[in-house]
């Protein structure tokens, strides 16, 4: 009875803020706008993407945000899935959300509403980059009556001297770092890599977290060691994972579902150690190995541990940009004269398979296979062999 009705919360919120997820947009901008007015909007995102392309500004989000009813349609449409599931795990976990909270990238402020709307007790302070969505935001918070959220246009950084008993931050953390490209490097060195990408994020977020406190993380999943990179960072911050979990979604028409990862932690006096972290997020975010092998950041993890001997195979480039795209090869496996290893990446996937070595004829046969499909499809290759 109580998970219905915590449900029914989330979708009563919903149904009056009017986000339900919609799937077909061209028909949603013709009943809203008409055909022509349709077809202004598909001009103007058009124009958008040139720009970028061509100045690297990235104008979509303030557009998006400039009206109040398109705004809420191009919510519905593209992350109406994401944030029902978001509100559900919000509310699921409510408990951790204290008297003073902070939402760091609130965006149009539907989920900061929402959450003012059931903790009543509670106060909020929300920002985010944009003044349109600031603009969106507090209409919807005039809209359901609610008188303890202020929105606030500014960076979450210029709020660094103050602390506050639960911090959101939702889906931003992509959105206000730089990544490297780091995908095929080694574990360590991809763990590196989203060190730096996340490290003045997390410092920030950890300061502006209250003793006892709970900072409340959502991220697109990026099946890589950055949920590790970062929980690593705030360990050095106090906080303490206490609760991860997997939410899933469909972004805007896509058919095939994103993963995120949803982390709660807690500020307390004495962070897990470094190896504590570790053993708990690789039982959390690892699979074991599969009919086909390890995968994704496992595959990487196992190949540092286990990889032994020469490395023979091929890897793959684009033929107009020579950015790498695939990395291919057999090795030995550490102590094991028995076995061998066959790993497999390119941009879309990573595996790694543990093989009798009888049939390592059988893998490197599957290798040159693979090579003559890259080739056809015009990818430069290269013979890959390093020493033992």
């Amino acid at each position: 009875m109580a998970s219905g009705k915590k449900k029914n919360v989330v979708t009563a919120y919903l149904n009056k803020v009017k986000i339900k997820k919609q799937d077909n947009l061209q028909q949603l901008l013709t009943k809203t706008y008409g055909a022509e007015g349709a077809k202004n909007l598909a001009r103007a995102f058009e124009a958008i993407r040139i720009k970028k392309e061509t100045d690297g500004v990235d104008e979509r989000y303030d557009f998006i945000h400039s009206d109040f009813d398109f705004s809420m349609l191009m919510t519905a449409f593209q992350d109406g899935d994401i944030i029902k599931n978001t509100l559900n795990w919000l509310n699921s976990i409510r408990g951790n959300i204290g008297k003073t909270v902070l939402d760091a990238g609130c965006g149009s402020g539907i989920i900061t509403c929402f959450l003012a709307s059931i903790l009543p007790e509670s106060t909020f302070l929300a920002v985010d980059r944009s003044a349109n969505a600031i603009a969106i935001a507090k209409q919807i918070r005039l809209n359901l009556g609610l008188e303890n959220i202020v929105f606030m246009e500014g960076d979450a950084a210029s709020l660094a001297d103050k602390q506050f008993d639960t911090v959101l931050a939702l889906r931003i953390l992509d959105e206000t770092t730089t990544a490297e490209d780091c995908r095929f490097q080694s574990f360590t060195q991809q763990l590196e890599s989203r060190t730096r990408q996340y490290r003045t994020q997390a410092e920030l977020l950890g300061k502006l977290t209250a003793p006892d406190g709970h900072l409340i993380i959502l991220d697109m999943d990026k099946e890589d060691v950055s949920s590790l990179a970062l929980l690593d960072l705030l360990r050095d911050s106090g906080l303490t994972m206490t609760d991860f979990r997997m939410l899933s979604a469909r972004e805007g028409d896509m058919k095939e579902e994103d993963l995120y990862t949803a982390i709660t932690l807690q500020k307390t006096k004495t962070p897990e150690a470094r190896t504590d972290l570790l053993a708990r997020w690789s039982s959390l975010y690892f699979h074991g190995i599969g009919n086909d092998g390890y995968r994704d950041a496992e595959a990487d993890y196992m190949l540092e541990l286990c990889a032994s001997g020469a490395r023979t195979g091929y890897v793959s480039h684009h033929p107009a940009t020579n950015a790498k795209t695939g990395e291919f090869f057999i090795c030995g496996y550490k102590g094991r004269e028995d076995l061998f290893l066959l790993y497999q990446k390119n941009l879309s996937f990573c595996r790694l398979g543990v093989f009798p070595i009888a049939q390592k004829a059988e893998a490197e046969a599957l290798l040159a296979a693979d090579r003559q499909r890259d080739e056809e499809a015009r990818f430069v290759t290269l013979d890959l062999k390093t020493e033992a």
